[in-house]
């Protein structure tokens, strides 16, 4: 199939290009394709392709991490896991609003009020009794997939390196003055969770890293305060031993920061934590660059020239942080 040949490029040219390792999406980014249909139920041919990419992973060379859940995405993410929870407070405005896709949570169109209606009913999320067993129940589900490529279930299954928890999360503390301790408490709940069924693989966060709002390093946070008020606390999330390794997403144009040394701030302050104080290595999971555009959206003549050399600079750090005697 079409869709089999394009996984199957993607994967010999990752192995080509020297790379080891493939984060992949273990729940649907496509509303109108989604693996979680309702809690309990799953779309068997979105599953099956699951299981091609994770075989064509296995057939390149390649491992993968898997990322369980999501934020941004509504359809098998946070947002819906609420809304079907039994035990959460119903819903009262429609999400995701008119327009917005596949179910990213645009919010550039929000007023104020819906934005502290979203944030504080995200919050609900890491407490809900009935959205946290939704959550671990697909958990289990994923864990106890038998491949129908491979024949193996995913729990047994060496291609697969490690768990991302959930991407990217957020618990927004200016709505939730707590959110720091759902979010670690979920994360710990979450992380022994799948342990107990599953021991051979790693198992991580899959946020951005940032710091909360007392902890030393902050100041190496993005922005004017509100990454360390997004309910990560990157240290925090990874003392003990719920996870294996820290996680770091580097999305500069996103945040609006155009320093061009904040990267490598960023990145290197992440490792020296993760080593000195945690004791745990860290993958840096995501970093992008956008292609500028001019007004009437073509892509600037440089674009590609300017990702380019943002992307070796950044791929460069990170050959020179894994080196032996880095901090």
């Amino acid at each position: 199939a079409e869709g089999d040949a394009a996984v199957r490029r993607v994967m010999v040219g990752a192995q080509r290009a020297g790379l080891n390792v493939a984060r992949v999406w273990a729940h649907s980014t496509n509303a109108r394709r989604p693996l979680l249909v309702r809690p309990g139920v799953y779309d068997e041919s979105v599953f099956r392709a699951l299981d091609g990419v994770v075989a064509e992973a296995e057939r390149a060379g390649l491992r993968v991490v898997l990322s369980l859940a999501d934020h941004w995405k509504y359809s098998g993410g946070t947002a819906q896991m609420l809304d079907w929870s039994t035990t959460a407070e119903p819903r009262t405005a429609q999400f995701p609003p008119p327009g917005t896709g596949e179910g990213d949570a645009d919010r550039s169109g929000w007023s104020a009020q819906r934005r502290e209606y979203e944030d504080r009913r995200a919050a609900q999320f890491y407490v809900d009794s009935h959205a946290r067993e939704i959550y671990r129940e697909h958990v289990r589900a994923v864990l106890l997939r038998r491949n129908a490529v491979t024949g193996r279930l995913y729990k047994d299954d060496p291609t697969i390196l490690a768990f991302d928890l959930l991407n990217e999360p957020r618990c927004q503390t200016d709505a939730q003055p707590d959110c720091l301790a759902r979010l670690d408490t979920w994360v710990r709940e979450q992380a022994l969770f799948l342990k107990s069924i599953d021991n051979r693989h790693l198992v991580t966060l899959g946020s951005e890293g940032f710091w909360g709002p007392e902890d030393p390093s902050a100041r190496f946070n993005p922005g004017q305060g509100w990454a360390a008020a997004s309910g990560q606390d990157f240290v925090r999330n990874l003392l003990g031993s719920a996870l294996d390794f820290g996680t770091v997403h580097v999305w500069p144009d996103n945040w609006a920061h155009n320093d061009t040394d904040f990267v490598a701030r960023f990145l290197r302050q992440h490792v020296a934590d993760a080593q000195e104080r945690a004791h745990k290595p860290v993958v840096l999971e995501e970093f992008g660059k956008k292609l500028g555009r001019s007004r009437e959206g073509v892509v600037a003549h440089d674009a590609h020239d300017q990702r380019a050399e943002a992307f070796a600079s950044v791929l460069d750090l990170a050959e020179e942080l894994h080196s032996p005697g880095s901090p």
